[in-house]
């Protein structure tokens, strides 16, 4: 009996593992995620300062590119340059995001790269979601993941913004990084997600 239960656990694990490692690339809700030919799909934040620039270096392999973003913003420190991208319909949702970054060896500043993401409203207002977004390393000349856990999206919510930042940490010199293969999808694979509704009415205790 145990024999046949824990091979039924097996197969329903590797079922979750297979759908869920599918899921990113299969639901990514962003426009131009990979940079495929340029940076459409994107929009600088009003008070950035530099330069973004679509560049062939990227993860994703020949036919694409990345997002190429350079700060060159002198006497003020963590000055940012940022690029936007934000989605709607996603209210009630539970959500996750990663990017990938690389930032060149040997720059004349230095600085660090994060990933954020907002809820956005109608009225213009905006609140920045509580996700500690970790970078997976920091290694020069190397592609790094950032990843965002998942979030419950609340559903007066109008839009999720997914935000690129290159900040400096000096005030002289510039910093330099590139992103790629940026995620923003759904994370939910059952018909009743009751971590958000407390509702157990779909699920049971009993193994078929």
């Amino acid at each position: 009996m145990w024999a046949r239960a824990t091979r039924r656990v097996r197969r329903f694990l590797l079922i979750l593992v297979m759908v869920t490692a599918g899921s990113a690339d299969a639901q990514n809700l962003l426009t131009n995620p990979n940079f495929d030919s340029d940076l459409s799909g994107w929009t600088e934040l009003p008070d950035s300062y530099g330069d973004c620039a679509w560049d062939l270096a990227n993860l994703s392999g020949p036919g694409s590119g990345c997002a190429n973003c350079l700060n060159d913003k002198s006497g003020l420190m963590q000055t940012r340059f940022s690029l936007k991208q934000c989605v709607s319909g996603v209210g009630g949702d539970r959500i996750f995001a990663e990017a990938h970054h690389l930032v060149p060896c040997g720059q004349g500043g230095s600085g660090f790269v994060m990933l954020r993401l907002f809820y956005m409203y109608a009225d213009g207002s905006s609140v920045q979601l509580p996700s500690d977004c970790d970078a997976d390393g920091y290694e020069c000349a190397v592609w790094n993941r950032s990843r965002c856990p998942s979030e419950y999206v609340p559903p007066t919510t109008d839009f999720v913004c997914v935000i690129l930042e290159v900040s400096k940490a000096v005030p002289d010199g510039t910093f330099r990084a590139a992103f790629d293969e940026i995620i923003l999808a759904p994370v939910s694979i059952f018909a009743d997600g009751f971590e958000d509704s407390g509702d157990t009415a779909t699920w049971s205790n009993t193994v078929p």
